[in-house]
């Protein structure tokens, strides 16, 4: 951990502390995907999740989408990325896709050739952030840029933040299920006119239905 700054720590424990306060999934992904990908100096990210020995799914990119129809070819042709089975396997050690496969060797496959070459990237870096609850899922954190490989200091960073931002996820995640559950009772009661709160320790209140 030697080659992360001061700056580097300091841009991480800020990005923890919103990626804490997020109030919902979509939040947090608008909030740690733009940031990350300052950090690490890539031009695009991505946000996908996945089970263990499933492929990725519910993708969001930053900026953007990199060309039209990105989320259903990535998942199509994610079996072939070289890291494949890394990643959706239980494990939150940050690759980088030259950990795998020189750039000659790039240019021969499929991945690159329908996912990366599109948009112009050459260089890849990824994370995964597992929760355990209710089973295991991951979320998977990719960045792509066409010059210059990542390099070590961005692969710590990834690691260093990873335990932070998995624990921030699964907080978040679960309040985003008391959220819509909390939706779902309005419902339930909010013709009778009766009154509900749903509350998480230390006795904060996370939904209330308007009678309440």
């Amino acid at each position: 951990m030697a080659r992360l700054r001061q700056a580097d720590l300091q841009a991480a424990f800020a990005l923890v502390g919103d990626a804490y306060a997020a109030t919902t999934v979509d939040e947090f992904v608008a909030c740690v995907l733009p940031t990350l990908r300052a950090l690490v100096g890539a031009e695009f990210a991505s946000y996908a999740t996945a089970g263990p020995g499933s492929p990725p799914a519910n993708w969001v990119f930053d900026p953007g989408e990199p060309f039209p129809g990105a989320s259903t070819i990535f998942s199509q042709v994610f079996p072939d990325h070289p890291f494949s089975a890394q990643i959706t396997q239980v494990s939150t050690r940050t690759l980088k896709l030259s950990d795998f496969v020189t750039q000659r060797g790039l240019r021969q496959l499929r991945y690159y050739d329908e996912t990366m070459r599109p948009f112009g990237a050459n260089h890849q870096l990824a994370t995964t952030l597992w929760t355990s609850s209710p089973e295991p899922m991951g979320v998977g954190l990719g960045f792509s840029r066409e010059r210059g490989d990542f390099t070590e200091r961005h692969r710590d960073l990834l690691d260093v933040l990873n335990p932070q931002l998995a624990r921030a996820y699964a907080a978040v995640a679960a309040r985003d299920d008391l959220h819509v559950a909390g939706l779902a009772l309005e419902a339930a009661l909010g013709a009778a006119g009766r009154a509900a709160l749903l509350v998480e320790p230390p006795g904060v209140v996370v939904f209330a239905t308007d009678a309440a």
